[in-house]
């Protein structure tokens, strides 16, 4: 694809270079006959003027001789009415040039008689009428020639002009030519542009194609990354299960050993009331066993008190007795203290 636009693009270089070409061609300026016949048609054609009497006069002055005693009058010269003849297969119409006719006839002439020149006499003036005929027959043939010159000049300005008219005709073709090449070329430019821009839509539809691609392949790692991470969170939440369900075991054991125990402190607190109660009646019993021993104790110190005194009395009066009778006196009394103490009766 991307070859094919650089082809489009060299393609649109060249037309480019084609019709800078072509403007070039088509801008060349014009040949001098051509610009004239342009600036002709193009600017209004004036009327041509016709030849004043000043103008005439000073033509008659200028074809006198220098010694020549006649003077050209200034008096204005009324051109002669030529009358209108039908032109017929015999007789074509002879149309002369307007500048070409002779503004001097010989009835009607300007010319006058100096009264103190050389030329008064008949013969001089046949002189000079004939120089005069010369001159004019000259002039007449003069005029002639330039008459042949300018018909040929006006024939060559005619072809010129027919020149100048095919030159035009044949530019005014090259430009239709040029403005069918420059619209066939605008058309093909347009075309391209049209192609160009349906590439570049194509080329941007597949940077899409391609962006969207790569987003797909992006977000389909992303989702095999969370179905992982999801795969993995479930196997944690397996594991969490387990443990919770363990958890509850141990919970419905703990409560089962805390009922356990309830009932084992229930007991408890039972055998402690009882041993509470027990110990109470003990210490009841031991503070009554106590004043009880108290008051044995007290007896039995009395009683050894009186003994002793006894004692003591019955070694006064018998003194004398035998020895074996005093020992064993001795021995029951001290065996009768000893049956007599508090402790044997706790």
């Amino acid at each position: 694809m991307e070859s094919r636009f650089e082809g489009l693009r060299h393609r649109l270089e060249e037309l480019q270079v084609h019709l800078l070409a072509t403007s070039k061609t088509s801008s060349l300026p014009l040949s001098s006959s051509s610009r004239q016949r342009e600036k002709n048609r193009t600017e209004p054609q004036r009327p041509k003027e016709a030849p004043s009497s000043e103008h005439r006069t000073n033509n008659v002055r200028d074809s006198l001789p220098k010694n020549s005693n006649l003077e050209v009058c200034e008096a204005p010269i009324t051109p002669k009415k030529r009358r209108h003849q039908p032109t017929t297969a015999m007789a074509p119409a002879q149309q002369t040039p307007p500048r070409f006719q002779s503004t001097i006839s010989p009835s009607k002439s300007n010319l006058k008689f100096h009264p103190n020149g050389d030329a008064a006499t008949v013969s001089g003036l046949l002189s000079r009428l004939r120089e005069e005929e010369q001159k004019r027959t000259s002039e007449r043939a003069a005029l002639q020639m330039q008459v042949q010159k300018e018909k040929q000049r006006a024939h060559h300005a005619e072809a010129a002009a027919r020149r100048a008219e095919d030159q035009r005709d044949f530019r005014l073709g090259e430009v239709r030519h040029l403005k069918a090449a420059l619209k066939r070329r605008d058309d093909v430019i347009t075309s391209l542009q049209d192609q160009v821009r349906d590439m570049e839509v194509g080329i941007s539809y597949a940077d899409a194609v391609q962006l969207a691609q790569g987003e797909r392949d992006e977000a389909k790692a992303v989702l095999n990354e969370s179905q992982k991470q999801l795969e993995e969170i479930s196997a944690e939440l397996d594991a969490a299960l387990a443990q919770a369900e363990q958890a509850r075991e141990l919970l419905r054991r703990g409560e089962r050993e805390k009922e356990m125990y309830s009932e084992r402190w229930d007991r408890a607190n039972s055998e402690i009331t009882r041993i509470r109660d027990d110990l109470h009646e003990e210490r009841s019993a031991r503070a009554i066993l106590e004043q009880a021993v108290s008051v044995l104790s007290a007896q039995a110190a009395n009683r050894q008190a009186r003994l002793r005194q006894l004692l003591a009395m019955g070694e006064l009066l018998s003194f004398g007795d035998s020895d074996e009778k005093s020992n064993s006196s001795s021995t029951e009394a001290t065996s009768v203290l000893d049956c007599e103490s508090p402790y044997e009766y706790v």
